[in-house]
């Protein structure tokens, strides 16, 4: 018994080895999430983070030189507040004109008698500005009389102003502000873990006397087929694990949110490890075509499965979960990405073990598949 335990333990370490030499498996499992994560960053990063307003671009004009307390408003809205909401730029009525039809403001404000507001397009700061403007002349006569007799209020009335100007702004059901990046580093993640496939699709071709010469030698040696796959196994989970492990420290300094249940969060990307490589496995032992075929059926199906969990676009997710939502619930890409959203964003962990099981069960029913093909396999002749 101890001999077969040393024997077992040296193939899991010698296969563990051999898996991390494989220059072309190691960079798309390895490497590639890590290079994909930092593009994502510099794309997305900035979305990470608590939304932040710029200040309007606001163009002022002053007709027949009006001045009135609306004046004084915009200032303390604009460049003399700390917080500033708008951008103030004075200027006429011509350059005006030629600033707004370059877009390089927003707006025009027109200050006379009764003060007018002219955009070109409608938009989250066109409407801010027309939120302002509407404020003050349902309520001018008592602005009015504020800026007349009592100034140093007006800093105060500003406040009370942008407190009725809304933000949309995307919430979860607990306490943290949802991203929209977000979906496209938890799908990334998603990808490297049915990447994982790439090492299951080696240890079957391994495994298979009648596809390499490794294979051949595997099978005439002494030890017991389902060691030989236990060790495999074990040994590209391990390499796994420790990737997924820093790629999460990677992106964690990258300001990705995975909330506080980083155990749960783990054991998410292990499942999902599990998942691609009973995948990967199952590929390699349903056909007797070449690695290269195997290899383009895998990318086929993965990235079909990470375009349908938002890796391309973080729309597609919503939009099949409104029309084609049982999509949403076998897609295994899909099933781990939302995981990390539960565990990021929900209380109730109903969804999350939903997923859990179904990931088991989908690895579950690939792994018994694949050892029934490998099972099968019979050679007269090597």
């Amino acid at each position: 018994m101890r001999k077969e335990t040393v024997m077992f333990f040296t193939q899991y370490w010698l296969r563990m080895k051999s898996f991390a030499v494989e220059r072309s498996t190691f960079f798309w499992t390895s490497i590639f999430p890590f290079l994909l994560a930092t593009l994502f960053y510099f794309a997305f990063g900035k979305y990470l983070v608590a939304d932040t307003m710029e200040p309007i671009p606001t163009a002022v004009v002053y007709e027949n030189n009006a001045d009135s307390g609306f004046d004084t408003l915009l200032q303390t809205l604009g460049n003399e507040s700390s917080n500033p909401i708008l951008d103030i730029r004075k200027v006429s009525s011509e350059e005006a004109t030629q600033l707004l039809e370059e877009d390089t403001v927003k707006g025009i404000i027109t200050i006379s008698d009764t003060p007018r507001l002219t955009v070109r397009s409608s938009g989250t700061s066109q409407n801010i500005l027309k939120v302002i403007l509407d404020t003050w002349l349902r309520k001018s006569a008592v602005f009015e009389e504020i800026a007349a007799s009592n100034p140093s209020a007006l800093p105060a009335l500003a406040d009370t102003l942008t407190q009725e100007i809304s933000y949309v702004t995307a919430t979860s059901l607990g306490s943290r502000t949802l991203s929209p990046a977000l979906q496209f580093f938890y799908a990334l993640i998603a990808m490297s873990c049915m990447y994982t496939a790439f090492y299951g699709l080696v240890m079957a071709t391994d495994l298979q006397g009648n596809l390499s010469d490794l294979a051949a030698r595997r099978t005439l040696s002494p030890a017991k087929r389902w060691q030989m796959m236990l060790s495999d196994y074990l040994a590209i989970l391990t390499l796994s694990i420790l990737v997924l492990i820093l790629l999460f420290a990677y992106l964690l300094l990258l300001g990705v949110d995975f909330g506080d249940q980083l155990g749960l969060t783990l054991l998410t990307g292990i499942m999902g490890c599990i998942l691609g490589l009973s995948l990967g496995t199952f590929i390699g032992c349903v056909t007797r075509k070449s690695l290269d075929f195997k290899i383009g059926i895998h990318i086929g199906v993965s990235m079909f499965c990470c375009f349908c969990a938002g890796l391309m676009s973080n729309y597609i997710p919503a939009f099949l979960e409104q029309h084609l939502p049982f999509a949403n619930r076998i897609n295994p890409a899909q099933l781990i990405a939302n995981s990390f959203y539960c565990l990021t964003f929900y209380d109730d962990h109903k969804r999350y073990a939903a997923n859990m099981l179904t990931l088991l069960l989908m690895s579950l029913a690939l792994g018994i598949a694949s050892i029934l093909l490998m099972r099968r396999k019979k050679y007269a002749s090597i």
